[in-house]
């Protein structure tokens, strides 16, 4: 199920679009409380759909990037989980002074080396990369999760 225009798998796209759809909402609105609980459960389906691609059939670096994509999003959304500035949750507040947890300063860590592979792809076309286009949204979403993670303001 390739996209033969672009080289991406529908649901490749489909994920991080809602990656990216999810972290513009955190930004822009205050959340209503029901996505403490499905925000979580969607982005916990995408790390199981991610790790389903990657052990039995594809393989795929692509596939291994997406589900870091989604456990980044599940570390965000998780009450407790990650006290970056970024929060817009009921609970959570904007003006945070005690930074970021353990865990999603290690999970920042990890977007910056996706972000990294991204653009590498992007400037290095002996990589292969299906899609330049692609690569470069890739980095710049991994570049924003780790923002939102480590509480840049």
């Amino acid at each position: 199920m390739v996209d033969s225009a672009h080289g991406h798998s529908w649901d490749l796209l489909a994920w991080h679009g809602l990656c990216g759809a999810a972290m513009l909402a955190m930004v822009l609105v205050t959340l209503p409380s029901w996505t403490v609980l499905v925000g979580p459960a969607v982005f916990g389906l995408g790390v199981a759909w991610a790790a389903l691609h990657v052990v039995r059939r594809d393989r795929s670096a692509a596939y291994a990037r997406v589900g870091l994509c989604c456990a980044a999003m599940l570390v965000m959304l998780v009450p407790g989980w990650s006290t970056g500035r970024h929060a817009s949750m009921p609970g959570m507040t904007m003006t945070t002074s005690t930074g970021p947890t353990p865990l999603a300063f290690a999970v920042a860590l990890v977007m910056v080396g996706v972000a990294f592979v991204g653009l590498r792809r992007v400037l290095v076309p002996e990589l292969g990369a299906r899609s330049r286009t692609g690569s470069l949204a890739e980095a710049v979403v991994a570049v924003a999760m780790a923002t939102m993670l480590a509480g840049v303001a």
